[in-house]
């Protein structure tokens, strides 16, 4: 059975996210609505609050990057800057088991937490090399998980449903704001809000 998540209020969520993150530290999540519905601003909260104890990259293009800083791509290499990850092509050979090698090699020598966080805004915007990627990733997370001892959870954004319940991705549908949604968003632009007690935000369905 697929489960299928709703993310109601923003703020509540991503604080939800964050703890469940940090405390299995395994997942793959799409987040799944219409451009505008706060697929960006959750993520983006999210990676701003586990920053400290989870190593965090993003696919832009067809590289995987760190600390927004970049490389040249469609080179099979990892650029090092004494201990700060820059970016990862990921332009690489065309045999599946060096792909998976060659992600294995780079995740275990550029990770130094024990929690890799991989997001992706976009996903129907990606080019085909950063697709195979994620396509590789998600379908051996586990066999990578093992040989890195790190655990990875992997965060798409998107306008559609693009696994269909491959991969143990569990879908997290974005509503449209309404009132109260705008409401909120203004009062936290001017007011720090106080954490949440409640997860009302989640609910199965």
């Amino acid at each position: 059975m697929i489960n299928k998540l709703e993310c109601v209020n923003r703020d509540e969520f991503y604080q939800m996210l964050s703890t469940k993150i940090l405390e299995s530290g395994s997942f793959s999540f799409q987040f799944v609505g219409k451009n505008g519905t706060g697929k960006e601003y959750v993520l983006n909260k999210l990676e701003e609050n586990l920053k400290r104890k989870c190593e965090l990259y993003r696919i832009v293009s067809d590289t995987l990057i760190k600390n927004n800083k970049t490389i040249a791509t469609h080179k099979i290499n990892v650029s090092l800057s004494l201990n700060n990850f820059i970016g990862m092509s990921l332009s690489f050979t065309k045999n599946e088991q060096r792909k998976i090698n060659y992600i294995i090699s780079n995740l275990k020598s550029i990770s130094l937490k024990k929690i890799i966080l991989i997001s992706a805004i976009g996903y129907e915007s990606l080019p085909a090399e950063s697709r195979e990627f994620i396509d590789i990733l998600l379908s051996n997370k586990t066999f990578i998980e093992e040989k890195i001892k790190k655990h990875i959870t992997v965060i798409l954004t998107s306008t559609d449903d693009f696994f269909y319940g491959k991969y143990n991705v569990q879908n997290v549908k974005f509503r449209d704001y309404d009132k109260e949604d705008m409401s909120s968003l203004r009062r936290t632009r001017t007011v720090r809000r106080r954490p949440s007690r409640g997860y009302r935000h989640l609910r199965e369905r």
